[in-house]
């Protein structure tokens, strides 16, 4: 590779949650706006066809001519070729990354195994340069990007560098739990597994675990009459909405050689990238994900889900990316859109009212472009009609049929 510079495109937001506030300023707000528009606009155009979506691309090609130097070697890493690497790309994190490799080193793996740190810069300068030099020099292998190749991007050189079969990818601000590779090493073995093109697993997100199965006392009673076998595959069923596969991102073990087959993540489309890939994997082999105990620890605070810009993106984005995905008949389901305008709204109401305001705009928007108000009764008309405009007599009437029928429902 080259130390050639580009026009690369890049939203850098592997930051994640670093430069949240509790209050943005009209004039912030009205940039995220300006910003989703030039990123998302097109998904509100009624010509966009949603099929675009589900054609892979070679996506490791945009920045192949982009050098990623490798600063300092792990110590052991010239052995043969391991089973795992852990795969850590980061970009201006520091305290959280310590946090994610400490937990990677700490792991009761007896075996050899990898751990890659690839960062990418801040304009020049590598905001974690100084801290791995003198901490961790030895311990991992530490490349930095020539230039900033974006998120999405740099899980691909990820990919890339890494030289296990198996590569988990940790997000910088998450910490790994020590039995995580020898679950995995387990699965991998396994020979309903061992062909996956992805594993994620069950995670911890803020303290709240909601993944686990068996979950609930009935579960929990059931699941003593199964078998060990299918108790496990009922464990590794992931999550779906619809016909859409829902992986948690973090700590996700890629089948490195199937996934570099598919084209990788393309960070166009951004940000549901992660999720596309995703997709696109799970039309060309099997997922799974590991349910039966917590294995990655996330802090939601810092996430990037938190971003008013990212979940204005969302509300734009995503109902289309669902019904790409949706087999049989293509169309944007309603409780798509009324599902992320209300996370978005849940995120931006206090601190980003002008950007709640402007994804209310967005599902109106979708809904009549989309044509599907006509297609609704006139019941379910005046229910989207109090949602939307008075949530709190809404909440009031949901409060009421449910001590009425004594159905208590989200």
């Amino acid at each position: 590779m080259s130390n050639q510079k580009d026009n690369l495109k890049v939203d850098h937001w592997g930051a994640g949650g670093s430069d949240l506030k509790d209050h943005y300023t009209k004039a912030e707000q009205y940039a995220m706006i300006q910003k989703a528009e030039e990123q998302c606009g097109k998904y509100l155009d009624p010509n966009f066809d949603p099929s675009s979506f589900i054609f892979p691309r070679d996506n490791f090609a945009v920045v192949a001519h982009i050098e990623s130097r490798c600063v300092f070697a792990q110590d052991s890493s010239s052995q043969d070729t391991p089973l795992f690497t852990i795969a850590i790309p980061t970009f201006n994190r520091v305290e959280t990354l310590k946090r994610a490799l400490l937990s990677a080193l700490k792991q009761d793996f007896s075996a050899y195994y990898e751990i890659i740190v690839v960062e990418n810069p801040n304009d020049t300068t590598y905001a974690a340069e100084s801290m791995l030099l003198d901490e961790f020099r030895g311990q991992i292998t530490y490349y930095q990007n020539s230039q900033n190749i974006g998120g999405y991007n740099n899980y691909n050189r990820c990919l890339k560098l890494a030289r296990g079969k198996w590569m988990c990818l940790l997000h910088s601000d998450d910490e790994l739990l020590p039995q995580y590779l020898s679950v995995m090493q387990k699965l991998v073995a396994n020979p309903s597994y061992k062909e996956a093109y992805l594993i994620g697993v069950a995670q911890e997100n803020d303290n709240i675990t909601s993944m686990i199965y068996p979950k609930n006392t009935m579960q929990k009673i059931v699941s003593k009459f199964y078998s060990q076998s299918y108790l496990l595959q009922k464990q590794m069923q992931p999550q779906k909405n619809g016909d859409f596969v829902a992986l948690p991102p973090s700590a996700l073990l890629h089948n490195r050689a199937k996934c570099i087959g598919i084209g990788g993540y393309d960070e166009s489309l951004y940000p549901g990238a992660d999720m596309i890939f995703f997709n696109l994997a799970g039309i060309s082999g099997d997922l799974f994900c590991y349910q039966k105990e917590v294995l990655v620890k996330k802090y939601g605070q810092i996430s990037t889900g938190n971003n008013p810009q990212i979940a204005l993106m969302c509300v734009m984005q995503y109902p289309l990316m669902y019904s790409a995905f949706r087999k049989g008949k293509k169309c944007v389901s309603l409780s798509a859109l009324l599902e992320e305008y209300k996370w978005c709204r849940d995120r931006c109401k206090i601190k980003a009212p002008l950007v709640a305001l402007y994804a209310r705009k967005c599902v109106d928007k979708q809904i009549q472009l989309f044509q599907i108000y006509e297609k609704l009764t006139s019941y379910q008309k005046f229910k989207i009609h109090i949602e939307f405009n008075h949530p709190w007599i809404f909440r009031l009437l949901k409060c009421i049929k449910s001590i009425l029928t004594g159905r208590f429902f989200r």
